[in-house]
């Protein structure tokens, strides 16, 4: 499902909420969007945490916010995409994993074409989680 807002210049950004009781399982969601405050906002699901901006250049990613309502176990990480969007089985890197009720990433990530960030959590089933990516594109990035 295509993106209601694209990455370009400025930056946009993915928003993606996990019902209580479910994970992010860094699936795509396919949940109905809508546009708000300059981000493509999936519906409310059982499963996300993919966040792909189906660009076709390099992206800058500006920052990665999450809360998880309560204390979780989670793994974000950078991953390759096959021709159908899927995950190249042993091509990720680990960006950051931890235990917290909230994370924040603030350092300039950059991803190539068919390249994503991918969210993965446990436990912390009785609260919902929310997590927000900004991009750009990288022109004019130094």
């Amino acid at each position: 499902m295509a993106l209601i807002l694209s990455v370009g210049v400025s930056p946009v950004g993915i928003q993606q909420i996990i019902t209580s009781g479910s994970q992010f399982t860094g699936a795509a969601s396919d949940s109905a969007q809508t546009q708000g405050q300059g981000m493509t906002k999936y519906a409310t699901d059982v499963k996300g945490g993919l966040f792909y901006f189906e660009h076709n250049e390099p992206i800058v990613v500006h920052h990665i916010l999450a809360d998880f309502g309560v204390s979780v176990t989670y793994t974000f990480a950078v991953v390759n995409l096959d021709a159908n969007d899927a995950v190249i089985a042993g091509e990720t890197a680990t960006l950051a994993t931890g235990t917290a009720a909230t994370f924040a990433w603030t350092q300039p990530l950059i991803l190539g074409p068919k390249q994503a960030v991918r969210l993965i959590t446990s436990g912390g089933a009785a609260a919902a989680k929310v997590c927000r990516v900004w991009a750009s594109t990288a022109r004019g990035v130094h």
